[in-house]
């Protein structure tokens, strides 16, 4: 009996592993945008569930369309008040993605080079589950 109420008192106190996301709109403010989402769970610090994924539109970023690797996400922050991204390239020794974002304030900064395109963009709008 002592072992059975342990054992439920065990389970309802373990937080629930729930997961969700962000999605990342990167505009020059031109018709080309590029997103950038990934899978991420709802624990403590909110940690990346997998690979960044990229996908452009448009004449400026039709060219970037893919993943970047988990392994080349140096630096990745998200605390509910600042998003933050820091990937390197597949040779690891460039930035190919810096992208920070404040949720409260909904303004941000995005540096790309990735696949011979290279691009500061502030005009950024990111959703998140």
């Amino acid at each position: 009996m002592k072992t059975l109420l342990l054992s439920l008192s065990l389970l309802v106190a373990a937080p629930a592993f729930a997961t969700g996301g962000f999605d990342c709109e990167l505009s020059p403010g031109t018709l080309s945008t590029l997103n950038v989402s990934a899978g991420t769970s709802h624990m403590y610090g909110n940690p990346l569930l997998g690979d960044l994924q990229l996908s452009g539109s448009g004449a400026r970023f039709r060219s970037i369309q893919g993943t970047i690797l988990k392994d080349h996400i140096v630096n990745y922050k998200n605390n509910g008040s600042e998003l933050y991204i820091l990937a390197l390239d597949n040779e690891m020794n460039e930035k190919a993605l810096e992208l920070t974002y404040n949720l409260k304030t909904n303004k941000g900064k995005a540096l790309v080079n990735i696949n011979g395109v290279s691009a500061t963009l502030t005009k950024i709008k990111c959703e998140f589950e």
